[in-house]
Order: C-alpha cells, then sequence, then structure tokens
C-alpha cells in the first residue's frame, strides 16, 4: 500500500483493514480445524481473539490460546540472511504478551502484499488469501527499555499443523517454545 494511501477502496482505514485480514487469516485456520475462538470487546490486554480447543486428548481438555495480531505489508520487514520478520511493538504489547499466564500468549504476524488490492485473489471457485503469517512466544524475555524489535524465524509459519501442535501442547501443560531464543533486540 503506498504511504499516500490511508484510506481503501471502502473508505475505511487501510490500518482497520490489516486488522481485518489478519484476523480473516486465522478465521480460516480455526474453521480447518474446526475450532472455537472469542473476540474480546475491548483489546486493553493486547490480546485479539482466543482460541479455543475441546475434547484434547491431554489433561486440559479445552485449551487455549490468546492470540495477538499484527499485519505488515512494509517489504523491509525481511531479513534474508537470517531468515526472519522483523517487527516492532510497543512497550505495552511486548510487556502484556511477555507477562506470566496460564494460558498462551502468541504474537501473530500476518505479512500482507504491498497493495491492499493484492491481498485477496479471487475466481469463479475460490479466494485465496495472500502471503503468510507467522507466530511468536514473548513468555520469559527480559524486560527492554525502548523499542521492542522482535526477529521471527520465517520457520514458525501460523498454520493449521503448528496451531494444532500449540494447542496439544497446551492440552498436556507443555510449554510452547520459538525455534529461536533471544530474538528481541
Amino acid at each position: 500500500m503506498s504511504a499516500k494511501n490511508t484510506h481503501g477502496k471502502g473508505g475505511s482505514a487501510v490500518s482497520a483493514s490489516k486488522e481485518s485480514l489478519s484476523f480473516a487469516y486465522v478465521s480460516a485456520l480455526l474453521a480447518k480445524l474446526s475450532l472455537n475462538h472469542n473476540k474480546p470487546e475491548t483489546d486493553d490486554q493486547s490480546i485479539d481473539v482466543t482460541v479455543y480447543g475441546r475434547k484434547f486428548d491431554g489433561a486440559w481438555k479445552e485449551p487455549q490460546l490468546q492470540l495477538q495480531l499484527k499485519c505488515t505489508s512494509r517489504k523491509d520487514c525481511f531479513d534474508k540472511n537470517s531468515n526472519e520478520i522483523i517487527i516492532d511493538l510497543t512497550n505495552k504489547n511486548y510487556e502484556d504478551l511477555r507477562a506470566a499466564s496460564p494460558i498462551p500468549k502468541v504474537l501473530v504476524v500476518h505479512h500482507a502484499p504491498d497493495e491492499q488490492s493484492d491481498w485477496v485473489k479471487e475466481n469463479t471457485h475460490s479466494i485465496e488469501l495472500m502471503n503468510m503469517s507467522y507466530w511468536y512466544i514473548l513468555r520469559d524475555l527480559p524486560k527492554v527499555d525502548g523499542k521492542k524489535r522482535i526477529r521471527i524465524p520465517l520457520a514458525q509459519r501460523l498454520d493449521s499443523q503448528n496451531l494444532l501442535k500449540m494447542l496439544e501442547d497446551t492440552s498436556h501443560f507443555r510449554p510452547i517454545n520459538n525455534l529461536e531464543l533471544n530474538n528481541v533486540k
């Protein structure tokens, strides 16, 4: 999306549309896996959606995940040398997501094409949401002053397999771990 275009064709702010795109991506995965969700009326704890599983075989039969959804279309957010997507978080989001919680908190970052018209591909048989979302756990990361830059390995794609594994781990009270640690700069 060009810097001069702050509103889409329908008149809404592009930032609000990015939020909708992130949620649409997650919603598609939830539908595929028959998972339930809940969106809080107010987002004052850096949680955009809570995912609920049912009838899991671990000690916790109805595991949950709390997701903070972000979306970027910046081309410079990829570090090709380290195979990471980079996002800056506000201090509030960082502190909320790293805080101890019995329900795992997951940062989800969706990368969208630059042009809003390229976010969704349509044909007579289907629609396709473009690009990919990535996940990261901030639990136990250190307190950091100033800007919080998170580096997420591209291998941590949010797909149905990874989402289900996170819920299975939670069902068995196993921690969800990132592929690499200490990715805050």
